[in-house]
């Protein structure tokens, strides 16, 4: 069963920042999150030494907030009462009745 989109919402965290230079404790880094994947390289395309990300300027330095997806009522997804709940009053209704036959 898929989730639906109104379900999902998005929690903001902070930046996973370790000792010394942070505050940041093991239980606060989100895989999710935290981890950025590098974009694709074409194969054909030349190396460059000099990457164009290297020089941050502390003035112009933009940090964008962190979001997490959360699902506060997962639970209506992920479990179900075996049997469901119209087949457990069948079965009761149907067990009165032969009881009373």
């Amino acid at each position: 069963m898929e989730i639906p989109e109104y379900e999902i919402q998005q929690e903001q965290i902070e930046e996973f920042i370790p000792p010394p230079r942070g505050k940041s404790q093991i239980e606060d880094f989100d895989p999710l999150v935290h981890l950025e994947l590098e974009p694709e390289r074409d194969p054909d395309e030349e190396e460059d030494d000099s990457e164009e990300g290297d020089i941050i300027m502390e003035d112009n330095l933009i940090i964008e907030p962190l979001y997490r997806k959360i699902i506060p009522n997962i639970e209506k997804y992920w479990l179900r009462m075996e049997p469901e709940e119209n087949d457990y009053i069948e079965v009761v209704v149907r067990t009165f009745a032969q009881g009373l036959d």
